[in-house]
């Protein structure tokens, strides 16, 4: 998995202390009325509260971004 560059945050309790783990089998996101194969998702657990989170690493998040705008 691609390491992250920015912090992240837990999406129940915002909390920084999470740890990336794996989520047996494959989990993609396909954006509304995009043909494609998707988006690989990286999955953390958040320590303080046991949230568990998905998230795109940074290059597919400029790259859903980029394909956005050329839709608009």
């Amino acid at each position: 998995m691609e390491t992250l560059t920015q912090n992240k945050k837990c999406t129940s309790c915002q909390s920084e202390n999470i740890i990336e783990g794996t989520i047996k089998g494959r989990l993609y996101f396909l954006p509304s009325k995009m043909f494609g194969g998707g988006y690989n998702m990286q999955s953390y657990v958040c320590l303080d509260c046991g949230n568990l989170c998905y998230y795109l690493n940074d290059t597919d998040l400029e790259d859903l971004k980029a394909f956005t705008k050329k839709r608009e």
